[in-house]
């Protein structure tokens, strides 16, 4: 049996970012473009455990008609039900 490890609100923010990006139909290259930063960054930063700056999260969330708040919220949310689920 294969545990997950619980993801951490950073994982869960690029969780939530991505989907949000395809719902928008908005391609990684032109939010790489939004924030002034080359597409291979953009997905580094996706991929990694840094995240995105304040002002990247301000421009994300702006791009997809949101606040940077509810984007945070909801990876909270999401990082503490994947820490009830692997438990």
């Amino acid at each position: 049996m294969v545990t997950k490890q619980p993801l951490t609100v950073t994982e869960a923010l690029n969780e939530i970012i991505l989907v949000e990006l395809r719902r928008h139909g908005i391609s990684h290259t032109n939010m790489a473009r939004t924030l002034g930063i080359g597409r291979d960054t953009f997905a580094r930063r996706l991929d990694g455990p840094h995240g995105f700056t304040g002002a990247e999260l301000e421009r994300i969330a702006s791009s997809l008609g949101t606040t940077p708040s509810r984007l945070l919220s909801l990876a909270e949310i999401r990082s503490l039900a994947s820490q009830a689920v692997s438990a």
